[in-house]
Formats: structure tokens, sequence, C-alpha cells
């Protein structure tokens, strides 16, 4: 079982290196509340290009041309206020909120084990700190639905566009991956396996005074 799961992620970080882009090139993140996270890489990090939350109409979501959509089995469900939120921080095209984004699989364990770290600062820090996990697999909504219901985080969730975004930092060898970013988008501090709570919270603390 080890070895199988080392040679998962052998192949998976391959496939995230040949996802590089150059930079300028934008991408998305979907999220399962609906709508997305458009982002272009830049020299320091990332800027935030906006979002696109007009996912009311379930039938037809508007979704930026060119840009991941969800998969053909997700329904596309009305923006949380979560989702309404990051609308109301990104979409001016100028980052004013820090993000911090949770790489994750649903099979790894260290992964679930942070969870409630992300509970946590997401609840202390509302308003100030935008918390997004990203999801480094394909899977179906409803498989999102139960394992959300069995380990229940409370911050918003990107069900696409993840191996893009892994692609795009080129270093995510693994998870979990947190990446801390600025406003601006400049990477402030990015932890490859267990995050540590005091040193993630005095960089955020840094950045919210």
């Amino acid at each position: 079982m080890k070895k199988n799961c080392f040679l998962t992620m052998i192949l998976w970080a391959l496939l995230t290196i040949s996802q590089a882009r150059e930079i300028g090139e934008p991408f998305a993140l979907t999220l399962r509340g609906g709508g997305q996270i458009v982002l272009q890489k830049s020299e320091n990090g990332f800027k935030f290009e906006g979002s696109n939350l007009n996912c009311a109409d379930e039938q037809s979501p508007s979704l930026r041309p060119g840009l991941a959509t969800p998969e053909p089995s997700a329904s596309v469900t009305r923006p949380t206020t979560r989702t309404k939120f990051i609308d109301s921080n990104l979409k001016s095209g100028a980052g004013k909120t820090p993000v911090l984004f949770a790489f994750f699989n649903t099979w790894c364990p260290p992964c679930r084990a942070e969870i409630p770290l992300f509970n946590d600062l997401a609840e202390r820090y509302a308003g100030r700190v935008i918390v997004v996990g990203v999801l480094l697999e394909e899977k179906s909504a409803s498989f999102m639905e139960k394992w959300i219901k069995m380990h229940k985080p409370r911050y918003e969730i990107a069900t696409s566009g993840g191996v893009e975004f892994a692609g795009e930092l080129g270093d995510v060898i693994g998870t979990p991956y947190t990446l801390l970013l600025a406003p601006s988008g400049e990477i402030v501090a990015k932890y490859l396996g267990h995050t540590d709570k005091d040193t993630l919270e005095a960089k955020i603390k840094e950045l919210v005074k």
C-alpha cells in the first residue's frame, strides 16, 4: 500500500510539473460553493484577476471562456456566504485580503488532520483572511458532498483547477501543502507536509495588522 501511494505521488508530481504555464496566462479554481477564483502567475507570486460567481442559474452557469469549468456530473450551486466574501475581495483585480490555500487529497490522512487548524483560522480571522482548500484530484460532486459531511471543513473548497495551480507553483511534490499569499498576491510562506500552527499564525498576523 505504501509503495503504491509513493508511486502515485511521483506520477502526480510529474503531472503537475508538466502543467506549468508561462507567466501571464490566467487560470481558474472552481469553487464548490459556486463560481471561480481567477489568478495569473507573476514574478513574486500571483495576481488576483478576480472571481466569477455568476452561477445562480444551475442549468447554464456563466463561467469565463477558456478557463476551468465544473465537471459535467457536478451540479453548480448558488454562491455561498463564503464565496460572496471571496468575490467582494478579489473581483476588482486587486486583492484586499490575504489568501491561505490548503492543497489536499481526500485519501491523505495528514491533510484530514489539518482540517481543524484551517477551520479555526477561518473562523477566528473571518473577514480578514480567505481560506480555500484546493483539491488535487478529480472527484464527483456526490463524492465530495459525502467527504465534506464526514470531515467537516468550514471553509471554501476548490474542486477543479487544483492540478493547474500546483503546476504553476512547480514545487508541490506532495500533500498537505500550504500556501499563504499577501493581498498583493506575493508569496509569503509555503509549507510542504505538516503545518505548524504557531508559525503559520505568526505569518498571518503580520499580514492583518
